[in-house]
């Protein structure tokens, strides 16, 4: 692949393209405010300063000579949505980098959640702060607590104090960690008041996690152990596989909706991924998964990994599509019971392109039985609850952020239209399909 000048390429299409202006209308609009489940249809709203100044019935908002109109008409204006587990690459390929988290912004996601942070992020979180790099907003973890980074509880004291005066926003946490130095580091994560956040580890279980109030549980990770059934409670000392999957044949499907009640009213959050789940024990061959359009934004050698890392996933049938089924239905259980779930997908992982893999998360939530709006809310509405930002993002309203996405169908409808972007405004730019399409266009271009 050759090499190519993502800062470079985006400057050519932003000065071409891409408006950043003080007042902006988008007139004639059917507005998804994501309040309820409501469409206001014809309305116009505008944007003064990057904030939301007015909404109204179409042509009744004032505005002035010097401002953009954007015609909006049969047109779908809703929130913009979060990535709350992405993986974002340091300060060695940073063209890469920044190439990702601009397809995160031109799929319409103005928040990204980075869950394997490291020094660089924290500069990087700054420069996107103010557009000094083009993409969302950056939410990052300080380098992992695993096994092989913790070794003792006074070292996981001190590395909590250490990330904390960094000035990370959260803790990842891995697998590995002894129950005594996963106590160790929640209890100096509460005491300075920084959430942690990710995977269970063996040692730890549910039970403690949900105990400990960890901020999000992130994979369903040890989902399955509380449902084993009662003849199979001598397996609850194997070792986990990939997220439970040699557990199917132990599950009691029966202890799903006890266990979806015992989640929901837990302080903890879900982050489903399910993509990655289902991109790598799914029937679909790798060949056929690497022929997905979003496939030629990334670079080959990439896709090549995943395809070999699907090839690699040994498991019958049965077994992955149990994995499967039961996730979806522990995910609609905890739905049902009004669990806390934040829309994540795991890029750029298995199959996961940055931006593109978040409208396959929507689609698989749908799939197990989330609602078209339940699904939406999860990466609007809840982000901005998780965040403690409801005053400025997650639904369109006088006064907040206008980090909004412009559809041309109605995804309350089919959720797939969420998809069906024609443009993307975030820090007070708009940037319409025609920036979208020349940028993902050139890129291919020069990728061949």
């Amino acid at each position: 692949m050759k090499a190519i000048s993502i800062s470079l390429m985006i400057g050519v299409f932003f000065v071409s393209f891409a408006t950043s202006a003080e007042s902006v209308l988008f007139k004639n609009a059917n507005v998804i405010s994501m309040k309820s489940q409501a469409v206001d249809k014809a309305q116009d709203l505008l944007v003064v300063d990057g904030k939301i100044k007015a909404i109204g019935k179409s042509g009744s908002v004032k505005y002035g000579n010097e401002t953009r109109i954007i015609d909006a008409s049969e047109h779908y204006i809703m929130p913009a949505l979060a990535e709350m587990h992405a993986h974002v690459l340091g300060d060695t390929n940073i063209e890469t980098r920044d190439h990702y988290l601009y397809l995160y912004l031109i799929n319409g996601i103005t928040t990204i959640r980075g869950m394997l942070g490291e020094p660089s992020h924290l500069q990087l979180r700054s420069d996107l702060a103010v557009s000094k790099i083009l993409g969302p907003r950056l939410v990052t973890s300080g380098p992992s607590f695993n096994g092989n980074s913790v070794h003792s509880v006074k070292q996981a004291r001190e590395k909590v104090k250490a990330q904390v005066e960094a000035g990370y926003d959260f803790l990842k946490l891995h697998p590995g960690l002894s129950r005594k130095e996963y106590i160790a580091i929640t209890n100096e994560a509460h005491k300075h008041g920084i959430p942690f956040g990710g995977h269970i580890s063996n040692d730890v279980g549910v039970e403690l996690t949900l105990t400990m109030q960890q901020a999000t549980i992130d994979h369903l990770d040890q989902f399955f152990r509380p449902l084993f059934s009662t003849k199979h409670q001598d397996k609850l000392t194997e070792n986990q596989q990939f997220f439970g999957i040699n557990f199917v044949d132990y599950v009691d499907p029966n202890k799903i909706q006890r266990f979806a009640k015992q989640f929901a009213v837990s302080d903890s959050w879900l982050v489903p991924t399910e993509t990655l789940m289902d991109n790598l024990a799914n029937d679909i061959s790798a060949i056929e998964l690497a022929k997905r359009p979003e496939m030629q934004y990334v670079n080959p050698q990439t896709v090549k990994g995943w395809v070999n890392a699907k090839e690699g996933f040994k498991a019958p049938k049965n077994i992955r599509s149990g994995f499967l089924e039961y996730r979806a239905k522990l995910l609609k259980a905890i739905q049902q019971y009004d669990g806390k779930i934040l829309l994540g997908s795991d890029a750029p992982q298995i199959f996961n392109v940055p931006g593109f893999s978040v409208h396959r998360e929507l689609k698989l939530m749908v799939k197990s039985g989330l609602s078209p709006y339940q699904a939406l809310k999860t990466g609007t509405v809840n982000v901005a609850e998780f965040l403690g930002m409801q005053d400025k993002i997650g639904t369109l309203e006088v006064g907040k952020n206008a980090e909004l996405i412009l559809l041309a169908q109605n995804p309350l409808e089919n959720i797939e239209n969420s998809s069906s972007i024609q443009g993307v405004m975030n820090n007070g730019t708009w940037t319409d399909k025609s920036t979208i399409d020349g940028y993902l266009n050139a890129y291919q271009k020069k990728a061949n």
